[in-house]
């Protein structure tokens, strides 16, 4: 079966599950109620005279902050905002477990053997139609061309011993950095150089432009799953609503969350 039908039947599984028909149940309340809906728009008028004071008048920001939080307690207790946000993250937390099962089949179990890999991260245990399609869409995306050439030059690039000695070299120094105070230890500027000389002795490495070149080809594909995946929840369903763009205050439309392409690949942050 086609990788993009896949995608479009996991998006069904996904509207016909219990946590997208709570959402909706909620959602229709949440958005014919006058009072949420002033208040709403109240919030984002706000955060956005924050936004704009930050910066260029800190002191006014900061009464404006008081005042933010003031009508986002009101919100809070509103038992229609309190319910609309309950079911949008109890949704959005289901999607993204789903969507794990994608991210172990495509990373979890290819990299046990490389430095800073996945090593053996456990295996989602979903259960159910979502969960089973979102599984067959994983093993179909490790069959892809773009798939097969992303793993193969993170192996060319990881598997050298030059390239592994830095690797090591930096996640120690990364971790010694975690570990201290660097504005009361003389330590710390001397680390922060050499992590930078470390990426940068990465970065030149001539398997790390394949990589780089690899990762945005498989990062395309990923990205035309995940829209696919994104239009099939929300694409075109508020219509009636009035809703209008996604971008609209009270969230519906296409923003449910979707994770990036780059949080499902699960690429060693150390290449980037």
């Amino acid at each position: 079966m086609d990788l993009l039908d896949t995608a479009r039947e996991l998006a069904e599984a996904l509207t016909a599950s219990e946590a997208f028909a709570a959402y909706e149940e909620a959602e229709i309340d949440f958005l014919n109620d006058d009072q949420v809906q002033a208040l709403v728009e109240r919030l984002e008028a706000l955060r956005a005279r924050w936004r704009e004071l930050a910066d260029a008048a800190p002191e006014e920001a900061g009464l404006l902050a008081r005042r933010l939080d003031d009508l986002e307690a009101e919100a809070r207790a509103n038992v229609v905002y309190r319910r609309y946000q309950a079911a949008r993250g109890a949704l959005e937390s289901f999607i993204v477990a789903v969507l794990d099962e994608v991210s172990y089949l495509i990373s979890g179990t290819t990299r046990s053997d490389l430095p800073c890999g996945g090593g053996d991260r456990a295996a989602p245990q979903g259960a159910g139609p979502a969960f089973d399609l979102a599984r067959r869409l994983g093993e179909q995306l490790r069959a892809t061309e773009q798939y097969r050439r992303l793993v193969e030059a993170e192996q060319a690039l990881l598997r050298d011993d030059e390239v592994r000695a830095w690797v090591a070299e930096l996640q120690a120094a990364e971790e010694r950095l975690r570990r201290l105070d660097c504005a009361a230890s003389a330590e710390g500027p001397a680390l922060k150089r050499r992590v930078e000389e470390l990426k940068a002795l990465i970065a030149a490495h001539p398997g790390h432009a394949a990589l780089l070149e690899a990762r945005e080809r498989f990062d395309r594909l990923m990205g035309l799953v995940l829209d696919t995946i994104g239009l099939g929840i929300s694409g075109g369903r508020r219509a009636e609503s009035g809703c209008g763009t996604s971008t609209r205050a009270c969230g519906c439309g296409s923003g449910l969350y979707l994770p990036p392409p780059a949080r499902i690949r699960r690429v060693l942050a150390v290449t980037g």
